[in-house]
């Protein structure tokens, strides 16, 4: 089963799980996260479900919370119930939860989660939602740029991969958090350039947003061997 499957990662992962007639059958949840409670029984949940977004966690916290942590609580508490393993979708802002409201309900989260859950951390996923940074590059849409920020970009195409890796082999990763990434950081004031962009730079301190977010992929590294192909 998978919550939060007509969002952007949902639809890719269905979409390549399409493409190469994976075994799985994919039975997506419709209802409200808080609400969960599906009838049947299932040999996974893949927990997709909730809000995204630093600045507009900051602006609508309790909305974060309550979907994020309240909603994810009855998944983990029905996969529980039942034993089954459950692969959870958190964050890279959980490695500094304290400087956002998102964050801090990702790191929730984790701390929330049964024991046989693996939580998946992915970086900066591109090309991205379209309010994303890098789809408004494209579309000539930013009003500046942060001088002092460095992300690790990793194409949907490979954390798609990297996320049903995880979940075919879910057993090799019970209990840990998995992070999803090139592990290499991108200047996004060059990548801004090379994209054509010539608007302001500013340099000011933003505290409730990482300076950078390399991901950790010693883990997924070592267990699968994993080169990815689309470097930004």
């Amino acid at each position: 089963m998978m919550t939060g499957s007509k969002g952007y990662l949902g639809t890719h992962i269905i979409k390549r799980m399409d493409d190469i007639n994976s075994v799985h059958e994919i039975v997506e949840y419709e209802g409200e996260i808080t609400e969960f409670f599906p009838l049947g029984d299932y040999d996974l949940v893949l927990h997709l479900a909730g809000l995204a977004g630093v600045r507009q966690s900051v602006e609508t916290p309790d909305q974060y919370w309550k979907t994020n942590v309240e909603g994810s609580k009855c998944v983990f508490n029905w996969c529980e119930q039942r034993n089954t393993p459950v692969v959870y979708f958190s964050s890279s802002n959980a490695a500094e939860w304290w400087t956002n409201p998102y964050a801090m309900t990702k790191k929730a989260c984790e701390a929330l989660a049964p024991s046989n859950a693996v939580g998946i951390r992915p970086s900066t996923v591109w090309p991205g939602r379209e309010d994303m940074f890098y789809r408004k590059l494209e579309r000539g849409e930013v009003e500046y740029v942060n001088g002092g920020h460095y992300r690790d970009y990793i194409h949907i195409d490979d954390f798609v991969d990297a996320a049903i890796s995880i979940v075919d082999n879910w057993l090799r990763f019970q209990g840990k958090i998995v992070d999803i990434g090139t592990g290499k950081l991108v200047s996004v004031e060059a990548l801004a350039y090379s994209m054509g962009y010539k608007g302001k730079v500013i340099t000011d301190p933003t505290p409730n947003e990482r300076a950078s977010n390399a991901a950790d992929t010693y883990l997924l590294r070592s267990v699968f061997k994993k080169k990815f192909k689309k470097i930004i």
